[in-house]
């Protein structure tokens, strides 16, 4: 049989520390998971406008093939800045077989995220 003797200040201060790392847990989800996925498409992909989606307790990052002054063309990009609608032609659109992320940059985000996640010191 088990039997558990505690008093009412080790189980307070159990519930503190419990408390601590439900915190921490979710100031990771919320911040610094998203921060993370948006530093490593600035330093590692070189994007200068990284699009990364923080919402309640999920973080998610959109790699976008192409800029959209590539997708568009360098007319349609700058009307589109200018507010002007332009009437639509022959669209030429390209599509490359490719992967849009190489694997080296997929293992780079999962380490550098994984190092993070380990970082988080669970005593209170």
């Amino acid at each position: 049989m088990l039997e558990i003797d505690a008093n009412k200040q080790d189980l307070a201060q159990l519930e503190q520390t419990l408390a601590a790392m439900l915190h921490k847990l979710n100031h990771f989800s919320n911040v610094e998971l998203g921060q993370m996925m948006s530093d490593w498409q600035v330093n590692d992909m070189h994007r200068h406008r990284p699009f990364t989606m923080r919402s309640r307790h999920k973080a998610s990052t959109k790699v976008r093939p192409h800029s959209l002054r590539e997708v568009l063309g360098v007319k349609r990009y700058r009307a589109k800045l200018a507010g002007k609608r332009l009437p639509r032609r022959h669209p030429h659109r390209r599509w490359s077989t490719r992967p849009i992320l190489r694997a080296a940059l997929q293992s780079k985000l999962f380490t550098t995220v994984t190092e993070a996640f380990q970082r988080i010191s669970w005593g209170g």
